[in-house]
């Protein structure tokens, strides 16, 4: 589907499995020629049955063909990103080579590009011998190629970790099918061969420590570019969850370049280029620890940076989609003491099991939604389960102040109000 048309005069671009929130932040891009290549089948993040990923790309690949005025590609997912990647090697667009975005989204072999990666195996559901791999408890489980942390869980002993697993051998297959099909496709067998298998990794269960999150963008030569630091904020309620994502960062600035360093050398042994991506990193005691690189920008966080910085994210990916540079004005600034509002985004979270309706207030989100934007993602009969440590989200909501302090006040009072449950 074209949003624009006149590709006499701008810009045109290829937008790769568009989600609602590409369609609200390019909708007023009047500027650029914009074609968003969408599919009935498909839905983000949410296993896709009725999407034909081998028909989605081939019809990618006829439209760019018949429309060779195209030059310019946009994704802002995972799944986008390896589509993006093997549309740039075919029709030589700016942007990411595909076993680029390969090493980004398996976090099995990305752990091989890290210099000094902790403990960590690849685990194949099918071959329960390899289960044996796993000899350090406690420890961590997250499926190599996944999103929204979904199947991450912490593993108590040897009993957990074979429960947990199995469970995954029957849970896994439907929602990472779109994956296992791009990954049999085109990634070599040979070079890496569990991308062809049901694969998960177990590593090394990292505690009191901070997380944190550097956004950044690597131009045409490979060379990478701050863009932001977000602070993970942990809850205090002790179920080792993210309470909430807040910029810009707490961090002291001495650090803030140590993590930044690390994540630009990350970015290169993964051979990005023209393209965002964000690196998680945890920060224990002065030394820095690897969570995971992302081979595409951090969307969600569009109106963080649009209110705390000025900035537009998008407008910055267009900007690099075509070559051009992304100016120090069109960037966030990154001295902490020059910036006067603070923005974090929020999670309404679940650790129970039931319906939305028994959680959730939903008469009262829509006195709230009045007030600041509230993204709901459950209706009254939604069935709630509990597939990741860290919780089910039932909405997203973002707030803004001079200090943290304020800003988790006023977060603490929506989410009671939302579930009646008591935030300290």
């Amino acid at each position: 589907m074209s949003l624009l048309a006149g590709h006499d005069t701008k810009p045109a671009f290829f937008v790769v499995l568009p989600t609602p929130r590409d369609f609200s932040a390019l909708e007023f891009f009047s500027d650029l020629e914009l074609h968003f290549h969408t599919d009935p089948g498909f839905s983000y993040p949410e296993p896709c049955p009725n999407f034909d990923l081998s028909s989605y790309l081939e019809g990618c690949r006829a439209f760019l063909k018949d429309n060779a005025h195209i030059r310019h590609i946009l994704y802002s997912h995972d799944l986008a990103g390896l589509l993006a990647g093997i549309l740039c090697d075919k029709f030589d667009l700016r942007g990411p080579s595909f076993e680029s975005m390969f090493l980004c989204s398996h976090k099995y072999y990305s752990r091989q590009r890290q210099k000094e990666a902790i403990w960590n195996v690849g685990i194949d559901l099918e071959d329960a011998s390899s289960y044996a791999l796993v000899d350090r408890f406690p420890c961590y489980l997250k499926p190599a190629s996944l999103v929204l942390t979904l199947f991450q869980k912490q593993i108590k002993d040897k009993e957990d970790l074979i429960y947990t697993l199995e469970q995954l051998r029957s849970e896994l297959p439907k929602w990472s099918a779109n994956y296992q099909e791009i990954f049999k496709s085109f990634v070599s067998h040979q070079d890496y061969p569990l991308a062809h298998k049901q694969c998960v990794v177990v590593e090394e269960l990292v505690t009191d420590a901070s997380q944190h999150c550097v956004e950044a963008w690597s131009d045409a030569d490979g060379t990478p570019h701050l863009w932001a630091i977000t602070d993970a904020n942990y809850s205090s309620d002790g179920n080792m969850a993210i309470d909430n994502y807040s910029t810009p960062s707490s961090l002291p600035s001495k650090m803030q370049a140590t993590i930044v360093q690390e994540a630009f050398d990350l970015a290169r042994a993964h051979q990005l280029r023209s393209s965002f991506w964000n690196v998680e990193l945890w920060v224990k005691g002065g030394k820095t620890i690897i969570t995971e690189i992302n081979g595409r920008s951090a969307s969600v966080w569009e109106n963080l940076y649009q209110r705390v910085y000025g900035c537009s994210l998008y407008r910055a990916m267009t900007q690099l989609a075509m070559g051009k540079e992304i100016t120090n004005e069109q960037r966030p600034k990154t001295c902490s003491d020059s910036i006067s509002t603070v923005g974090a985004q929020f999670h309404v979270v679940s650790y129970d099991v039931g319906r939305g309706k028994d959680f959730f207030n939903f008469k009262e989100a829509k006195k709230i939604n009045k007030e600041i934007p509230l993204e709901v993602f459950i209706t009254p009969g939604t069935e709630i389960r509990q597939t990741r440590s860290s919780g089910y989200w039932l909405a997203r909501f973002e707030c803004f102040a001079d200090s943290y302090h304020s800003i988790q006040k006023e977060a603490n009072a929506i989410r009671k109000a939302l579930t009646s449950k008591t935030y300290p």
